[in-house]
């Protein structure tokens, strides 16, 4: 097997990198879905989304989870859980991170129980006739 020699300015720049991701995932941030998203991109039918529930999409590489907390009013964040980066979903009125049971508001994103400290990213959303939108 042949020894790969990487130069000091690759090892520290490789080393950075995960520095600063790891940073990034233990400091709750989440990637924000809102920057790829455009103005009017369908999310959704609203028929997917049942009313006290959710509906996980994925939106041009983003993943999302879309609520219904009351008939007419939905709302959309990422499904990537603040905590460690694993993926949420809705149950029983809540979204649920399935790795350390971490549960946020389907109405804010905001944590309800921890270990998650942060709010999920929320993407701006709207219902146009029978679709889910980009606001």
């Amino acid at each position: 097997m042949a020894a790969t020699n990487l130069s000091r300015r690759s090892l520290l720049t490789v080393g950075s990198v995960g520095l600063v991701a790891g940073v990034a995932m233990l400091s709750g941030c989440a990637p924000t879905p809102s920057a790829a998203a455009k103005s009017g991109a369908l999310v959704t039918a609203l028929s997917n989304v049942p009313v006290g529930g959710s509906f996980n999409v994925d939106l041009d590489g983003n993943a999302l989870v879309i609520s219904q907390p009351t008939a007419g009013v939905v709302t959309a964040f990422s499904s990537i859980c603040t905590h460690q980066g694993c993926k949420v979903g809705g149950r029983d009125g809540v979204l649920l991170c399935p790795c350390h049971a971490s549960e946020f508001s389907i109405t804010t994103g905001a944590p309800t129980t921890g270990p998650a400290t942060t709010a999920l990213a929320k993407l701006e959303v709207k219902i146009d006739g029978p679709n889910i939108v980009v606001a």
